[in-house]
């Protein structure tokens, strides 16, 4: 047996720190069998682990409040399980087992936060991407405020600190511009359909070649603006197709009457110049 006795203090800023009696007690016994180096690397353990735990437990705790928890509920209990494990070894003097195991409880977070902030950095793009692509082709003023709304959202995840919050704001932006962006489209299609079909029957009138010629250039640059997912220039062009598709309709439907009234006030001429034929050769033979 080995009994040492002197002065704790003369021990102080070199192999011990104050207030620590299981790291002094260690520390005595290596200074006893003449061990400095492990004197060396526990403190510099134990100096380490003091480092990382305190920024760490308060960055966990931050994010276990901002939703960390909700979204890796299995992940939370595995580094709460080893932040418990750490404790426990440094209460034992266990410094570098303690650092061990609190620096594989900092990787795991580090590499879930790096998870959780690609899914969303992604989906913020994305919502970026969607409102540039409606930008770039045009808002019509009935939609903007379906538009502003899906913007909002995506300015408000952004600044949005809490993980399930902003994920949330993320996805519902999504929602809106990607419905956005399928209305248009949608309406879109519908108005070349319209004017396609009116072109067919202005074509079918074999007159006003100016105006049919008209409405066919157009629908196609509709058509191909549709193409190019410009819908709300490919609307544009369609509707302005289908006004000169219906000017040629209107003039033939004029002209038709005006066509029907001559005959039918050179059929009632007929009639009348038949009348009074029949009566000069009535009277003649009187």
């Amino acid at each position: 047996m080995v009994i040492i006795v002197g002065d704790k203090s003369i021990f102080e800023d070199t192999y011990v720190v104050r207030e620590d009696n299981a790291l002094f007690a260690m520390n005595l016994f290596d200074f006893a069998v003449g061990d400095s180096n492990a004197i060396d690397q526990r403190i510099q353990y134990k100096e380490n682990f003091d480092q990382e735990a305190n920024s760490f437990l308060a960055y966990f705790d931050s994010m276990k409040k901002n939703g960390f928890s909700e979204i890796k509920p299995t992940e939370t209990n595995r580094i709460t399980s080893l932040i418990q494990q750490a404790k426990s070894n440094y209460s034992f003097g266990l410094y570098r087992e303690a650092y061990t195991t609190i620096s594989q409880a900092i990787i795991l977070l580090d590499s879930q936060m790096d998870f959780i902030d690609t899914e969303f950095n992604e989906k913020l793009q994305k919502a970026k991407n969607l409102e540039s692509d409606a930008r770039s082709k045009g808002i019509a003023v009935t939609d903007e405020a379906v538009f502003n709304e899906g913007v909002y959202y995506l300015t408000q995840a952004e600044k949005e600190i809490n993980l399930t919050k902003r994920i949330e704001l993320i996805d519902k932006s999504i929602e809106i511009l990607e419905k956005f962006g399928q209305g248009d489209m949608q309406r879109a299609k519908i108005e070349i359909d319209t004017a396609d079909s009116k072109l067919k029957e202005a074509k079918n009138t074999l007159f006003y070649e100016n105006d049919v010629q008209k409405a066919d250039e157009l629908l196609t640059e509709a058509k191909r603006l549709f193409n190019r997912g410009k819908y709300s220039d490919a609307f544009s062009m369609a509707t302005e197709s289908q006004k000169y598709s219906e000017r040629v309709i209107e003039k033939y439907n004029i002209f038709k009457i005006i066509l029907g009234l001559g005959l039918l006030l050179g059929a009632l001429l007929l009639m009348v110049i038949t009348k009074r034929i029949i009566s000069w050769k009535a009277e003649k033979k009187k």
